[in-house]
Order: C-alpha cells, then sequence, then structure tokens
C-alpha cells in the first residue's frame, strides 16, 4: 500500500527533532492549563502525544501517511496559537496579544519547522547511504530546541499568578492603562 511504504526521506531526523521540540515546548504549561482551561491541557496532552508518535513514525517508517500527519498536526497547533493570540479562546482570553510568551515562541518556531520539512520532504537518502547534513541538522535542532524549551520553561511564570496579565515575569512591561498619563 502506497500510504505505508517508508520513504526514507531526509528530513526524516530533522522533522523527528521538531516534533519532539514541539512536544517537549508544550510539557510546562499543560498542568496550568488544566487547571485554567481543562480543554486546552487536554488538547495540549493530545498534541504531545501525536507529535511523540509522529518523531517515532517518522524515524521508523516516514510513509506518506505519516507526513502528511507531519504537516497537519503542526499546523493546526500553530493555527490554534494565532487564534488564541488574535481572537482568543474560551477561558485563555489574557493570552490576546501576548506573542512573546518563551514557550509559545519555541512551540511555534518547532511546529511550524515540521511543517516546513514535512511539506518539503522530497530530498531522500540516495545509494542506500544517508545523507550528513540531515543527521547534523536534526542534532542541532534538538539540543537547541530542548535548550530553548528548559530555558523558556524556567523563565515561564505560573498562569494565573500576578495582577498583570501573562506578560509579568517575562522582564516586559506591563500593558500600558493609561493610568500613568492621568
Amino acid at each position: 500500500m502506497w500510504a505505508t511504504r517508508p520513504e526514507r526521506s531526509g528530513a526524516r531526523l530533522p522533522a523527528a527533532s521538531a516534533a519532539l521540540v514541539g512536544a517537549a515546548a508544550h510539557v510546562p504549561v499543560t498542568e496550568d492549563h488544566l487547571r485554567q482551561a481543562p480543554y486546552i491541557g487536554v488538547l495540549f496532552i493530545g498534541l504531545e502525544l501525536a507529535l511523540v508518535v509522529i518523531a517515532v513514525l517518522l524515524l521508523a517508517r516516514d510513509s506518506a501517511l505519516v507526513w502528511t500527519a507531519a504537516a497537519v498536526v503542526p499546523a493546526l497547533a500553530v493555527v490554534s496559537y494565532v487564534v488564541s493570540r488574535t481572537i482568543g479562546l474560551p477561558q485563555i482570553g489574557d493570552d490576546v496579544g501576548n506573542w512573546t510568551e518563551p514557550l509559545g515562541v519555541v512551540s511555534v518556531v518547532s511546529e511550524t519547522a515540521l511543517v516546513v520539512l514535512a511539506l518539503g520532504h522530497r530530498s531522500r537518502v540516495t545509494g542506500g547511504r544517508a545523507r550528513l547534513a540531515p543527521a547534523v541538522v536534526a542534532t542541532v535542532m534538538l539540543v537547541g530546541g530542548m535548550g530553548a524549551t528548559a530555558r523558556a520553561a524556567s523563565a515561564e511564570p505560573h498562569m494565573g499568578t500576578g495582577s498583570g496579565g501573562s506578560m509579568q515575569g517575562y522582564g516586559l512591561p506591563a500593558p500600558h492603562d493609561g493610568s500613568a498619563l492621568r
């Protein structure tokens, strides 16, 4: 069957790395989301699991079906992030306009990279020899992404704390409410 035949794309290692970074970036905020907006927390758990499964399948058997999932799943996550920052989602309205959350940036960058890699995976292993460049890119993405996730997680304030919205704790000023002009 065409959908299950392995493709052995050279992009599978960087794509799997991007999927793992995307999953890891959601883990530190899942518990807070389960408390503040349970449906978002449950969706995060589903996304984390889906991205880990996609990473494993990319490495084990990167079929056309797996590559399709590797494009669709993170694309839906990025769209959801954009919606949460523009028009907002129920129970997390304080995220509107908050584009600079460190873990949000890590997840959107890794998920976007996964979509781009999935859509352009046509560079394949040739002659039975794997190319070195994808392995180097994958290693850099995985180490850099996990490092960025760890750093962002340590900077991540707990949701629902503080009085100035979710921007406090990131070194950003609280939103200007005009009170200094009065």
